[in-house]
C-alpha cells in the first residue's frame, strides 16, 4: 500500500479518476453532489486543491470534463479555462466518458449524447430509462474491445462501431 486517506465524512467517496499524477475524488471533503472534488497527489495522498465537479471528471491529454449542477464543462486542465459548456435539457445525470475522441454523457430522461471536443452533439439516442443515478449511486459507462456499455435503470445497452 502506498498511502491511505480518510474522508471528512464517514462514507466511501465516489468513483475516482487519475490524470497526470493527480487523483480526483468527488465528495471526499463535502457531502456527495456538493460540487467539489479533492485533488490529491497520487504519490503521497497530499491534497493539492480541489475542482468544481459533482461527478468524477474525465480526461484526454490537456482536456478535462467537469460536471456541475447539470452542466458539463470542457476545461483546459493546465489553465482551468472553460472552453465550452453543455447542459442538454438541464437533465444531465451521468459521469462523462471519453472514448476515441468522443464524449458520452446521459440524462435522467434517458437520452445518451455523444459530443465532440468542441461540445457539439455528433450523435444521440433514447434508451427509454434514466441514465445515471441519484444520491450516492452513480453507475458509469464502460468501453473496451470496440464496445460502449451503458447501464441505465434495469437495462444494459451495448453499442459497437
Amino acid at each position: 500500500q502506498l498511502w491511505q486517506s480518510q474522508t471528512n465524512y464517514g462514507y466511501q467517496p465516489a468513483v475516482t479518476s487519475v490524470h497526470w499524477g493527480k487523483l480526483y475524488v468527488p465528495g471526499s471533503d463535502e457531502p456527495y453532489g456538493s460540487g467539489t472534488a479533492a485533488v490529491l497527489d497520487t504519490a503521497t495522498g497530499t491534497q493539492l486543491g480541489s475542482v468544481e465537479t459533482d461527478q468524477t471528471p474525465a480526461f484526454a491529454g490537456n482536456f478535462g470534463l467537469y460536471y456541475e449542477t447539470g452542466t458539463l464543462r470542457g476545461v483546459n486542465v493546465k489553465t482551468g479555462a472553460v472552453k465550452w459548456s453543455f447542459a442538454a435539457n438541464g437533465d444531465l445525470a451521468s459521469m462523462p466518458l471519453i472514448v476515441n475522441q468522443t464524449i458520452y454523457i446521459g440524462t435522467s430522461g434517458g437520452t445518451l449524447y455523444a459530443l465532440n471536443f468542441r461540445g457539439q452533439i455528433v450523435w444521440q439516442t433514447q434508451l427509454g430509462t434514466t441514465i445515471g443515478g441519484n444520491g450516492y449511486l452513480r453507475p458509469g459507462f464502460a468501453a473496451g474491445d470496440g464496445l460502449l456499455v451503458m447501464p441505465a435503470g434495469t437495462v444494459l445497452s451495448v453499442y459497437g462501431n
